[in-house]
């Protein structure tokens, strides 16, 4: 299709036509007016103020781009037509290299203002020539953080002349940029056609020669032109348009005006050009989204019926005021929310530059949840040096690796970062680490992959508008997994998981609930298995019962190994609260999930809720009853429960069981007492005299601790 369009001083009386006719996609307009023109096409919109003062702006950097944001924010907010802006005109001097990094540091402040408005942004508008060779890195940041980027291309007599170095120019950018590390965003050329400016000798400070004087007023002549030009923009798919300067031009540009001939050539040009037909691209790999506090309330439903099947949350991040870093207040209802649909999920935290315990937070505000996805280092502030991020990265690999039970050494934790980021910088500390890669394109052949990786594993290619994602109404990024579905649920759930850690789900019937284990752990359940050596008594948790109505009443079951009730058996409910009916138990009360060590998880108080009579009665269970507001604090773990240990130092699983009172939803648990199957350890060499003893407590407490580590999930 034709990527022709015009930019507008002024709409002249056949400019809704034109654009309509033609089926141009793009329109452009200088102070597009109060009410909406040009309905059938994305009107994108410059403000206009003298170029001298504009750069005055520029060069203020984050300062000027605030600055210039307020200036036209009424313009931004009563022009709600308009589908992107671009930033101030040619800006200059561009071969001064502060005026370059100023000109970055503009277009990121610019767009982070103008996206918390939902509105989208063209970032660069360079003059014909510029950037200069080697230069264009140097803002490549800047246009990386806008939607689309914008150049001026024009040559004379002709536009074919010294061709690519200055109409299709752009070509030479694109390579810089892509050779530095940068994404390429999509290209809007905001002005293109004949200049006499681009030719020395041309006077300053007098209207220049345009189309009308190079080409004799030939229409027929300067169609041929704009038509070479648009065969070769169709060769380049992130070219979005190229407007021809000038439709309603004010006096001192009539010279490149867009005259009624000129319009029904073009018109009739683009009418008749053929649309290319390409290949119909199949695109099977795995849709996912991410998401933090800004995305508001989320229908996960909907999420999951638009075809999205994983999502990674932001866990913690910097916190409005600028002021620390802190756990995102909707991670925890995300997690959940997203769980309860079958997305898989993961985690990341938003690194900064000027915050300590950062992997101490990220790793705290996930918790005990399990992420099937994993962890990630959101790694794009350009102010983290490369000890920093190698430091980040250090500690939360040291944490998790204790948390998850992993070998020392490894590198658990990911990476969330851009090419852009990634250029120039001493990429060690990222060897080894699964990518998410962050380069909003929409084509795959256009992905630039930094160094040291080869290859991502999920990719952030853009942005959906305000409504594309069904069920929620925000801004929100959009990503994709490097295999299809079944690929990704392989990869992330074998098998649904380890079958050591499924526990069968039933209704209040009997009836195995499909799914009701995944649901549990989506809502919060967890279970640490206790080792029972052989020969040993223990009790294993063997089922959920799934209740969603009547009184929150809350049962611990006791079975033994056939299914029949045993009573008499003390059993317990954590309980990590204030409360007086909360009781300190003695130290032999708690959880024994190793043979003679008796401990609640990390993290938690060796409390738990004491009844008049805490054993089981003549139908194997134990029950009482929640009020409002009891039975689950949605900042602390769910309450967990464990079989006391015996006489015989009986071990016990450990569950942690969600509930909430609102739905009437909880979960009953069923402890199966079993015999220990496991392999007797070969003896040691026996240690006797004043040692003895020594070394048998230090093997005891060895043993418990290797435990807790590998399965502990507080840390």
């Amino acid at each position: 299709m034709s990527k022709l369009a015009v930019n507008f001083q002024s709409i002249p009386r056949f400019g809704e036509s034109l654009v309509r006719d033609s089926g141009m996609e793009y329109a452009f307009v200088i102070d597009p007016p109060d009410s909406p023109c040009f309905p059938t096409a994305k009107v994108i919109g410059r403000t206009y103020i003298p170029d001298a003062e504009a750069n005055e702006l520029v060069l203020k950097g984050a300062a000027g781009a605030e600055e210039w944001f307020n200036r036209w924010l009424p313009i931004y907010e009563s022009r709600d037509y308009v589908h992107a802006w671009e930033s101030p005109n040619e800006p200059h001097p561009m071969w001064d290299y502060q005026f370059r990094i100023s000109l970055k540091e503009f277009l990121i402040k610019w767009s982070q203002l103008m996206h918390s408005r939902g509105w989208k942004t063209v970032g660069g508008s360079f003059s014909v020539g510029w950037p200069n060779i080697d230069e264009a890195k140097d803002v490549g940041a800047g246009l990386a953080a806008c939607d689309y980027w914008s150049v001026h291309e024009y040559s004379a007599p002709t536009m074919y002349d010294e061709e690519s170095w200055l109409c299709l120019r752009y070509r030479r950018t694109v390579q810089e940029l892509r050779e530095a590390g940068f994404p390429i965003r999509p290209l809007i050329i905001t002005e293109c056609g004949i200049d006499g400016g681009v030719l020395d000798g041309t006077p300053v400070g007098v209207a220049r020669p345009g189309w009308k004087t190079f080409c004799d007023n030939n229409v027929d002549l300067y169609m041929q032109q704009l038509a070479w030009y648009d065969s070769e923009l169709m060769k380049d798919e992130y070219v979005e348009a190229a407007a021809i300067f000038v439709g309603g031009p004010y006096q001192d540009w009539l010279d490149f005006e867009v005259t009624d001939a000129l319009a029904s050539k073009i018109a009739n040009y683009m009418i008749e050009t053929p649309t290319p037909q390409p290949p119909p691209v199949v695109d099977d790999k795995a849709k996912g989204i991410d998401v933090s506090k800004y995305q508001g309330d989320i229908n996960w439903e909907l999420v999951k019926a638009d075809g999205y099947s994983f999502v990674i949350i932001r866990a913690s991040g910097r916190n409005d005021e600028l002021t620390a870093v802190v756990t995102d207040p909707k991670f925890a209802s995300y997690y959940d929310g997203a769980g309860s649909v079958g997305l898989l999920r993961g985690a990341y935290h938003g690194v900064r530059p000027e915050f300590g315990g950062q992997a101490k937070l990220f790793v705290e505000s996930v918790g005990d949840r399990h992420l099937e996805l994993g962890y990630y280092a959101d790694l794009e502030v350009r102010e983290l040096t490369d000890e920093k991020c190698q430091t980040f990265l250090y500690y939360t690999d040291l944490r998790l690796t204790e948390k998850l039970g992993l070998d020392e050494g490894s590198k658990p934790t990911r990476v969330y970062t851009s090419p852009g980021f990634m250029s120039g910088r001493d990429t060690s500390w990222a060897e080894d680490r699964v990518l998410w890669l962050a380069h909003w394109t929409e084509n795959e052949s256009d992905i630039i992959i930094p160094k040291p990786w080869d290859a991502w594993e999920f990719w952030q290619h853009g942005v959906g508008d305000a409504g594309t994602v069904d069920g929620i109404s925000t801004r929100i990024d959009l990503d994709k997994f490097v295999g299809t579905l079944a690929e990704l649920v392989e990869k992330y759930m074998p098998e649904n998981g380890d079958d050591e850690d499924m526990i069968e789900v039933v209704d209040l019937n009997g009836n195995v609930i499909a799914g009701g284990w995944e649901a549990a752990e989506a809502r919060g359940a967890r279970v640490i298995r206790a080792s029972v050596p052989d020969g040993k008594v223990g009790w294993k948790v063997s089922r959920l019962i799934l209740d969603t109505g009547g009184s929150m009443a809350f049962r611990l079951y006791a079975k033994d190994s056939n299914g029949a009730p045993i009573s008499g058996v003390v059993m317990f409910q954590g309980w990590d609260s204030d409360d007086p009916a909360a009781k300190t138990l003695p130290p032999d009360a708690a959880p024994m999930l190793v043979e003679g060590v008796a401990a609640q998880p990390e993290g938690l108080p060796n409390k738990a809720l004491v009844l008049d009579n805490q054993f089981s009665g003549p139908d194997g269970y134990l029950e009482w009853t929640w009020g409002p507001g009891e039975f689950l604090n949605p900042l602390s773990p769910a309450h967990w429960c464990w079989v006391m240990p015996g006489d015989e130092k009986w071990m016990s699983d450990v569950v942690f069981v969600p509930g909430w009172w609102d739905e009437h939803i909880k979960y009953w648990v069923v402890f199966e007492k079993v015999e220990g199957d496991e392999e007797p350890e070969e003896p040691e060499e026996p240690v006797t005299g004043d040692l003895e003893e020594v070394v048998v407590e230090l093997r005891r407490l060895a043993v418990a601790a290797e435990y807790m580590v590998a399965h502990w999930p507080y840390k």
